[in-house]
């Protein structure tokens, strides 16, 4: 009976990879996932792009992902080179796989 519910749980779960790249004369120091921005244009404050990040997203159901779904991924991409924020870029959304591949630009506001 304690068994019954493994498979439920593999089939409930999301699933995201992300990796980033800094630029070579961009030196690197982690920062906090939570607090690095999504935005979606750039911002009127200026920045410096400091490297480049993508993450993509499997989101189980019936329903295919959002940039949304896919947020906290690109936050920790970001995170991991020491972004401020992140502009998306790009996205892509093949239909019916529920999997959604997002790309952005790092920047740290000066």
């Amino acid at each position: 009976m304690k068994y019954l519910f493994l498979p439920l749980i593999l089939v409930v779960s999301a699933c995201s990879t992300s990796q980033s790249s800094a630029y070579r004369d961009v030196k690197v120091t982690p920062s906090v996932a939570a607090n690095v921005d999504v935005l979606y244009a750039e911002p009127k404050r200026s920045f410096k792009s400091i490297g480049t990040v993508s993450a993509r997203h499997y989101q189980p159901g019936f329903v295919d992902p959002t940039i949304t779904d896919a947020r906290a991924a690109i936050q920790k991409s970001g995170a991991e080179i020491g972004a401020d924020a992140v502009i998306v870029r790009s996205s892509q959304a093949a239909p019916q796989t529920r999997l959604i591949t997002v790309e952005g630009e790092a920047i740290k506001y000066n």
